[in-house]
């Protein structure tokens, strides 16, 4: 947001405590009271003119103030400023941003971590010759990430990140053509260090120079048909820690169609799409650890297509179908290639990195949107799809008890199947509706004009079938020296599945009119109202392994261990002028 020449601002506080929740199934199967809780979110923005027409700042601040279970509360404060300056056909921007963020993160569960972002950004845009407009950015940043001494998957842990970006584009208009083109150079240097089990600390350096570029044009070939092209280039040098391509070429095509009254539209379109590897896979590449870069790595590339039709019914909605098509390729996954009789005579695993993973997604999407007499909004979405790629897990430490499970220890042909994937939902139902009693008030007179004017109801409701997993044994029944990732034999990848989960999240604000340009607004919203249970995890080891050839059963295979927060509901205030 800019500031304009008005002075505009807004506050608002959302409010969340134990006493508006209910507690979830699962603690209750245990014994447990309702997960103590309280939350509170707030801030305020300002903004106007430093001088009306030409000068215009914007100031923003958000706050939390969050305490749960978890042995550190969840802290955080955001600062935004920014200005504006148009001056000589040009448009100056500056902006400056401070997070501050102190409480419990996934990755150090019994510890505090902190994070500290700041970053400086500006742009300037030039007209040139009345027919070019030039945009040029900038940016410089620092990243901080730290734990305390008692983190336990990795920790403890410091990792600094210095940014600096520059990108310029250039825009122009000839006859039906609207083409852009531009470049950018990003710099990351890092530095910081970690330690495994608090034994030794460890240095981590994985500097980082991004380039890239890219040319579009939008071209109106006639009244009824619009076609996009365009092309993108991106490299990344990791300075000699990974392997070098400098053949990411990236085409894109689309195109729309929309026949005699426009009443409806055909959409389709294509593009190549490469992916950013994960400075982590560099920074590891370095002693003590057994690992290793695959010398052929490649950044991850997606093939992704589209095509859609919607028509419009009655000027009063729409009615639509889409299908999406991806394929993965090269996607970046950790294998252990020391399993069984080890070709490196020591109990470790060698990590190698490599870019062999795939993956394939289908679906179909039917979704209709509507108004009724400027009343009530509301939109379906049913999306039927399928997701399948060879095994993967996310890139990250791949060392401790919780990073074991990431470096995958399977034989070849597994590698090279495609089983359901991580994210694979097939079926997924989302309803959202919103309904304005402003109308309705219309003709009626005073009381009844005042209780029933400036209500808003608003109601999502989502629901989509449940995610797999695999099944896994505890113990080192493949000879790697890892006991956290071992399929268990006789099963699948991701052959198991969590139960489908659903919510439906309503909301009712009121609104109040201060003067001509005042508001303030009260408001109640709740998440998961029908409080139920939606499980994101079980226990997925199904037997122990005394020795390679003697299991022992897990009685308690599949039993639910995580649950998603039961209902949960916030009370807020908010006025702007």
């Amino acid at each position: 947001r800019s500031g304009g020449n008005s002075l505009r601002g807004s506050a608002y506080e959302f409010f969340g405590d134990r006493a508006l929740n209910a507690e979830r199934t699962i603690d209750e199967r245990a014994g447990l009271e309702t997960t103590p809780y309280r939350n509170n979110q707030f801030g305020a923005t300002l903004g106007g003119p430093i001088s009306k027409e030409h000068n215009f700042f914007f100031v923003s601040y958000d706050g939390l103030r969050r305490s749960t279970t978890t042995p550190a509360d969840q802290d955080q404060n955001l600062l935004l400023a920014r200005t504006d300056h148009a001056f000589a056909g040009q448009h100056l921007m500056l902006r400056y941003m401070n997070q501050q963020y102190d409480g419990e993160v996934l990755d150090s569960a019994s510890a505090p971590s902190l994070l500290r972002n700041r970053s400086i950004a500006g742009s300037l845009e030039s007209g040139i010759g009345g027919w070019l407009v030039n945009d040029a950015r900038m940016q410089v940043a620092r990243n901080r990430d730290e734990t305390a001494a008692q983190a336990n998957l990795y920790g403890p842990y410091e990792f600094v990140t210095d940014r600096m970006q520059f990108g310029d584009a250039l825009s122009w208009i000839a006859g039906g053509h609207s083409f852009k083109a531009g470049a950018d150079v990003l710099r990351d240097r890092n530095s910081g260090q970690f330690s495994i089990d608090s034994l030794f600390p460890v240095s981590m350096n994985a500097d980082l120079t991004q380039y890239g570029a890219f040319f579009e044009d939008a071209w109106r070939a006639t009244a009824a048909l619009s076609i996009d092209l365009g092309l993108r280039y991106d490299a990344q040098d990791f300075e000699k820690a990974m392997p070098l391509n400098l053949n990411n070429w990236a085409p894109r095509v689309g195109m729309a169609y929309a026949p005699g009254e426009r009443k409806s539209v055909f959409r389709a379109a294509y593009g190549l799409f490469y992916g950013s590897t994960p400075t982590v896979i560099a920074a590891l590449h370095s002693f003590p650890f057994p690992t290793t870069i695959d010398p052929t790595f490649n950044a991850a590339r997606v093939h992704q297509a589209s095509a859609g039709w919607e028509v419009e019914k009655y000027r009063a909605g729409s009615l639509g179908i889409d299908y999406l098509f991806a394929r993965g390729e090269r996607l970046p996954r950790a294998v252990d290639v020391n399993i069984g009789r080890a070709f490196v005579p020591l109990p470790t695993r060698v990590v190698s990195f490599q870019s062999t993973g795939e993956s394939i997604y289908n679906g179909v999407t039917l979704h209709a949107r509507a108004r009724v007499l400027q009343q009530l909004f509301y939109t379906i979405a049913y999306t039927l799809s399928r997701s399948d790629e060879t095994p993967q897990q996310p890139i990250g430490m791949v060392f401790g008890d919780a990073g074991a499970r990431r470096t995958l220890a399977i034989d070849g042909a597994t590698l090279q199947t495609r089983y359901p994937g991580n994210n694979d939902q097939h079926q997924q139902l989302v309803i959202s509706a919103m309904y304005d009693t402003s109308l309705l008030a219309v003709d009626k007179h005073g009381l009844s004009k005042r209780l029933l004017k400036d209500w808003e109801y608003g109601l999502v409701s989502r629901w989509h079938t449940g995610n797999p997993y695999s099944a896994y044994v505890n113990g080192d029944i493949n000879g790697d020296f890892n006991a956290f990732n071992d399929l268990a034999p006789g099963t699948t990848w991701n052959q198991y599945r969590l139960p489908h989960q659903a919510s439906l999240d309503p909301r009712i604000a009121r609104r109040f009119h201060v003067g001509s340009t005042g508001q303030w607004s009260l408001i109640w919203e709740a998440f998961n109202l029908t409080n139920r249970p939606n499980y994101t995890a079980v226990n997925n080891i199904q037997s122990t392994g005394l020795a390679p050839t003697v299991l022992v059963p897990n009685p308690q295979f599949g039993q639910r261990t995580r649950q998603l927060n039961g209902r949960v509901m916030q009370l807020a205030a908010r006025i702007a002028f």
